[in-house]
C-alpha cells in the first residue's frame, strides 16, 4: 500500500467512510501547512529510557516526540512549553525541530498557563492563521489529518455536506467518535462522557448550543467533546484562549477548596464558553482517534489516574457555572484577571 492509502486505510478504521476518508486525507493538499500551528505543553520529569517503557513518562515522552516530529516535517510551526521534564528528554524534544519555550517566569507552571506562553509565540508567527492545541501523548492526531479537519472550518475549506462552503469559525473542538471512545479506559470514558453531558446540557439551558440555522448548518452543534483537550482557534478568538480567570473558593465547603481554573478549565472549556458567549462561530468536528493501547495499559487500574479525572469534571463544571453567573452579572466566585491578554492578534 501506498503512503496515501496507508491514511486513508487508517481513517476508515477509526470509523470513517470511505468518502470521509478520501475528503480528510486530501487536507493534506488544500492546507498550507505554516497557517496552522501546532501548540503543546510536556512536564516528563521521570523520562528516562533506562528504564523501559512502562514507565508512564517514558511512553507519552516517545509518544511526544513522535507527534512533533510528524507535525515538523509536515512544516506546521510547533511550539512546546516544557515545564520541567528530564534533561534525557529536552534533549530529544530539540531535536524534532519544534521551537521549546519554558513557563513564564515568575507565574505559576499549570497547564492553563504553559498553554498561554504557547499560544503567544505562534500568534507572533503572522502566516499562522489557526492555533491548533493538540496533547502531547497523541501523535496520531497528526498521524491522520485530525489537525487538518479542525483547522479547515476555520480556514473555510470545509464543504458542508450539500456541497456548499461554509463560512469561517472562529473555535473548533475536536469530537471522539463512538469508536475513539470506546478506545479509553473505562473509568475515564465514563466520567468524561457523564461530566461532557452536564456541560451541554448548562450550555443548552443558557441558549449558547444548538443554535443552528439554514445558513450556517452545523453552527453550535449540540454535541461537543468538551473533555478532548484538542481544539483550534482563529486570530479573532486568541483574547479567549489568552484570558486567565480566577475562582475564590467557599472556604467552609471542602470540595471547593481545590476548585483551580489554572489547572484545567482556563485551558479547555471557559474559552469555549466565553467564546461563545461573544457570538463567535464554534463548532465541533469528529477526527480519527484511537487511544493508544501502552497508554491504556498504564493508565486503567491507576487510582491517580482515576481521582484527576473526577477532580477535572468537578473542577470544569463548577467554573462553567461560576462562569455563567459572572456574564449574567449575578454575584459569582470567577472573575477575570486583570493581567489577563484581551487583545485581538
Amino acid at each position: 500500500m501506498t503512503a496515501d492509502q496507508d491514511l486513508k486505510q487508517g481513517i476508515i478504521d477509526r470509523g470513517f467512510t470511505v468518502r470521509q476518508a478520501d475528503r480528510i486525507a486530501g487536507l493534506t493538499d488544500r492546507i498550507d501547512p505554516r497557517s496552522v500551528g501546532v501548540a503543546s505543553i510536556t512536564f516528563f520529569p521521570g523520562f528516562d529510557l533506562s528504564k523501559g517503557t512502562g514507565v508512564i513518562d517514558n511512553h507519552r515522552g516517545l509518544a511526544a516526540e513522535q507527534l512533533f516530529s510528524t507535525a515538523v516535517k509536515m512544516g506546521h510551526p510547533v511550539v512546546v512549553t516544557d515545564g520541567g521534564s528530564s534533561v534525557e528528554f529536552q534533549h530529544m524534544l530539540t531535536d524534532t525541530g519544534a521551537t521549546i519555550v519554558h513557563p513564564e517566569p515568575g507565574v505559576r507552571s499549570t497547564m492553563a498557563a504553559d498553554r498561554r506562553v504557547a499560544y503567544k509565540v505562534l500568534l507572533g508567527n503572522r502566516d499562522v492563521q489557526v492555533v491548533t492545541w493538540i496533547e502531547a501523548n497523541k501523535p496520531e492526531t497528526v498521524e491522520f489529518n485530525g489537525h487538518l479537519v479542525m483547522a479547515a472550518p476555520i480556514l473555510n475549506s470545509y464543504p458542508a455536506p450539500d456541497g456548499r462552503m461554509i463560512p469561517p469559525y472562529d473555535v473548533v473542538i475536536a469530537n471522539r467518535n463512538a469508536i475513539g471512545m470506546a478506545s479509553l479506559p473505562t473509568v475515564q470514558m465514563v466520567f468524561e462522557t457523564r461530566a461532557g453531558k452536564a456541560m451541554e446540557s448548562i450550555l443548552i439551558k443558557e441558549g449558547l448550543l444548538g443554535r443552528g440555522s439554514d445558513d450556517l448548518p452545523i453552527y453550535t452543534p449540540r454535541k461537543m467533546d468538551f473533555f478532548n483537550g484538542q481544539r483550534s482557534f482563529s486570530r479573532s478568538a486568541a483574547e479567549h484562549f489568552l484570558a486567565r480567570w480566577v475562582y475564590t473558593p467557599d472556604i467552609n465547603d471542602p470540595k471547593d477548596r481545590n476548585i483551580d481554573p489554572e489547572r484545567w478549565s482556563n485551558g479547555l472549556q471557559l474559552p469555549v464558553a466565553s467564546a461563545l458567549w461573544a457570538g463567535l462561530k464554534v463548532t465541533s468536528v469528529d477526527i480519527p482517534y484511537l487511544h493508544g493501547q501502552g497508554q491504556k495499559d498504564l493508565e486503567t487500574g491507576n487510582g491517580e489516574f482515576d481521582a484527576k479525572r473526577k477532580a477535572q469534571a468537578v473542577d470544569q463544571i463548577r467554573t462553567l457555572l461560576e462562569f455563567l453567573k459572572f456574564k449574567r452579572g449575578v454575584n459569582s466566585k470567577l472573575s477575570l484577571s486583570p493581567a489577563s491578554s484581551l487583545v485581538s492578534f
